[in-house]
């Protein structure tokens, strides 16, 4: 009876202090390695989880009134790491984010690369930004995409003048060579920002272009690797971090009787480049991320 008493203590405690600020931030990586020991996270208390604990806690350090967050938002936020398998740990894979009172786990644009990689090793990605439709242009036939990027400028930093990105994709399966092709205008790109809770901080403020990149790439792998556990949990973490209140309830159905084949589908025209896509995604909500 003593014993089970001795276990049940510290996880009443546990459960009580979860909304109070930690106060001072050396009380994080004690609090993280109590609730390692208590079995919370996927990882057995080990050395692989005092690692991970200990580049958790660096990474906190750097979070300007990180004192100020609650216990539970901190542990959610290093359990999030974990399960999603992308790091915080100083390389940009992912972003601790203070809102208030409340820490959130971000996720970065390399860490999409990053876990996309792991599912399907070999892909080749490149994401670009446009800011012409006369930039680039693209033709499919036989699942196969072939296109041509042409930027004005080599380098550009007038992120606000885009009028889109797109992001060209190219695996091997089965012996073929598939490649795939998607553009996202810019209102998307605002949407997705308008609907960040870190859209006017954080990585959307330090690092505006990797996260426009990466609202392109989402929405390419989002249509590629739908039903992929994997990246399904990872984009369902993600999606804690975006607003969707005004979002439609529903969606309208796709009619498939009207879908082409894909070796059918025209090489668009230079200068609509951009708005070919438009006329697709009208069929998915404004802040379909």
């Amino acid at each position: 009876m003593e014993t089970t008493q001795q276990t049940q203590q510290p996880t009443a405690l546990a459960i009580k202090d979860g909304n109070v600020p930690v106060g001072k931030v050396s009380a994080i990586k004690a609090d993280l390695w109590r609730m390692g020991q208590l079995g919370s996270f996927a990882l057995d208390p080990s050395k692989e989880l005092s690692e991970k604990i200990l580049s958790f806690f660096y990474q906190c350090q750097k979070v300007q009134g990180i004192e100020q967050c609650s216990y539970n938002s901190i542990r959610e936020a290093f359990k999030t790491s974990l399960e999603t398998g992308i790091p915080v740990d100083g390389r940009g894979l992912a972003y601790l984010v203070k809102y208030g009172n409340t820490l959130s786990y971000h996720l970065g644009y390399k860490g999409l690369l990053y876990k996309i990689k792991q599912i399907r090793p070999g892909i080749v990605f490149f994401v670009g930004l446009l800011w012409g439709p006369e930039e680039l242009t693209y033709s499919t036939k036989n699942g196969v995409t072939v296109y041509e990027h042409c930027p004005k400028l080599s380098l550009r930093n007038d992120l606000e003048n885009i009028i889109g990105g797109f992001c060209w994709m190219s695996w091997q399966q089965n012996g073929r060579e598939y490649s795939k092709m998607c553009v996202v205008p810019k209102k998307d790109i605002d949407e997705a920002r308008k609907a960040s809770k870190a859209g006017a901080f954080g990585p959307w403020k330090n690092w505006t272009g990797e996260m426009i990149k990466k609202v392109v790439l989402r929405r390419a792998a989002k249509v590629e690797f739908i039903g992929e556990p994997e990246l399904e949990k990872v984009l369902e973490a993600d999606d804690k971090e975006y607003n969707f209140t005004n979002a439609p309830k529903t969606v309208s159905p796709v009619n498939y009787a009207n879908v082409r084949p894909l070796e059918e589908t025209p090489a668009p025209q230079a200068e609509t480049v951009v708005e070919a896509e438009r006329v697709a995604e009208k069929e998915h909500s404004e802040v379909d991320l």
